[in-house]
């Protein structure tokens, strides 16, 4: 229907007949008024994920009458007040004022399946708003989506994310792990160090004493031949 005009505010029928069965017919008042609806909402396509949650906001101007959240559809389940559930979901309702749209009926539904998929309606007294909400299967990469913005990611993870910051690392503070392998490797350079000095040492030390040694066996050889020099130049004179 297009172009209304106040002239359709009416009462509507829908009738289906299905062979074998009775035929079923549905009724509904169509109000047409100028200027801001008394009961209307942004969407009336909302798409959620399995165990999620949508919103849906309707607005209305009259404040006096009843207003809930139901099904359609089979037996219907409604809401009425501030919380409820339908099919075993979670149903929240809040009214607040907004100074642009006057006032306003959150509906949040929440823990979703896929067999909350179907029709639903904000009802206001007489008037209703119909909704439908498709409930779709999370997929591996939604699922990963998910926990990757609610979970704080690890160093291991930041450290591999295309996205992360470049890490800089400061080898001045680190660990108690670190510091005891760096004791361990200045031990082993000190080890190093002294092993070499050490045999410097006692070569230096040998060689000093073969040199004394060597001396001494030298001016030991120069006293013997010094001796022999002298008794060879004695004279013996008889006395008379």
């Amino acid at each position: 229907m297009t172009d209304l005009g106040s002239e359709d505010s009416e009462w509507y029928y829908c009738a289906v007949e299905i062979v074998g069965a009775d035929v079923r017919i549905e009724g509904f008042h169509l109000s047409v008024t100028p200027g801001t609806p008394e009961l209307y909402v942004d969407q009336q396509e909302v798409t959620g994920v399995e165990g999620g949650s949508v919103i849906v906001n309707c607005y209305y101007n009259d404040t006096g009458n009843w207003k809930g959240w139901c099904r359609i559809g089979g037996s219907v389940s409604c809401v009425w007040g501030n919380s409820g559930t339908i099919d075993g979901t979670s149903v929240t309702l809040q009214q607040t004022t907004d100074a642009t749209r006057s006032n306003v009926l959150t509906v949040t539904m929440s823990g979703l399946k896929t067999e909350n998929t179907g029709w639903y309606r904000c009802e206001l007294g007489d008037l209703i708003m119909p909704v439908h909400i498709t409930v779709r299967r999370q997929t591996t990469t939604q699922s990963t989506t998910t926990m990757t913005t609610t979970q704080a990611p690890t160093t291991e993870q930041s450290s591999f994310s295309p996205t992360a910051e470049p890490v800089q690392t400061d080898n001045t503070v680190q660990g108690p792990e670190w510091g005891k392998e760096k004791d361990t490797m200045s031990s082993i350079d000190l080890k190093v160090l002294l092993v070499p000095l050490g045999m410097l040492v006692v070569v230096i030390a040998g060689v000093l004493v073969t040199w004394k040694m060597w001396r001494n066996h030298k001016d030991n050889k120069a006293m013997d031949q010094t001796t022999n020099t002298s008794v060879v130049g004695y004279t013996h004179v008889p006395l008379i």
